[in-house]
């Protein structure tokens, strides 16, 4: 896997793959900690959905462990350990914001249905 590389690195990258005759793959993982889309979600998805109108392939990634972990600290009464209903019932949440910001396949599984549990 690769981590994000500086601004040059990037553009280098978006040439060979342009070059090569296709796009980069890009993911952004979240989790479903709160039943909304906030701040820190939606400017990551919007850089998400920039990648996939230039033709690059995105994944958006909502995945349960940080969820159910909570503050592995135990410093931040914010981020307790959440149930599984407690997930699934924000998780049904997220597909609404996530389908605003970028053009998910027609056809495709809403994200509860792909997060194994």
């Amino acid at each position: 896997m690769d981590v994000l590389p500086s601004v040059e690195g990037l553009a280098e990258r978006i040439e060979a793959a342009r070059q090569a005759g296709h796009g980069l793959n890009v993911k952004l993982g979240i989790d479903p900690t709160a039943a909304d889309v906030h701040l820190g979600h939606t400017v990551p998805m919007i850089v998400l959905s920039r990648f996939q109108r230039m033709g690059h392939d995105v994944t958006l990634i909502i995945g349960d462990i940080t969820a159910k972990i909570g503050d592995p600290s135990g410093r931040s009464s914010e981020r307790p350990p959440l149930t599984d209903e407690d997930i699934a019932r924000n998780l049904a949440k997220l597909p609404g914001p996530g389908e605003a910001v970028l053009r998910l396949r027609a056809g495709s599984l809403p994200p509860q249905q792909r997060v194994a549990g």
